[in-house]
């Protein structure tokens, strides 16, 4: 199961500040690595823990590798059918 996290646990996973992660989300997909919760002005972003954790243990190499483009598709596989994985955040 895809859980979504907030910055602070994702964060924890990378080994960064907190502040860093806004870095990191610039190479990853907004709606598949992350989300965003509110306006453009005041908005919290929660982040695919599972999908990070797997682009991280690659040791952050280039989110369009096969493994991870695999990756990617069984998140949107287990994401079809009315399952909505936002709500495990």
């Amino acid at each position: 199961m895809y859980k979504f996290v907030d910055k602070k646990e994702i964060a924890k996973l990378l080994g960064v500040k907190p502040d860093s992660v806004s870095r990191y989300r610039e190479k990853w997909t907004e709606g598949i690595h992350y989300y965003r919760d509110g306006s453009s002005q005041v908005s919290r972003y929660f982040y695919n823990f599972s999908l990070i954790q797997h682009w991280a243990n690659e040791g952050f190499r280039d989110v369009e590798s096969l493994s991870h483009i695999q990756e990617i598709r069984n998140y949107l596989q287990s994401t079809k059918g009315g399952k909505n994985a936002k709500k495990s955040a």
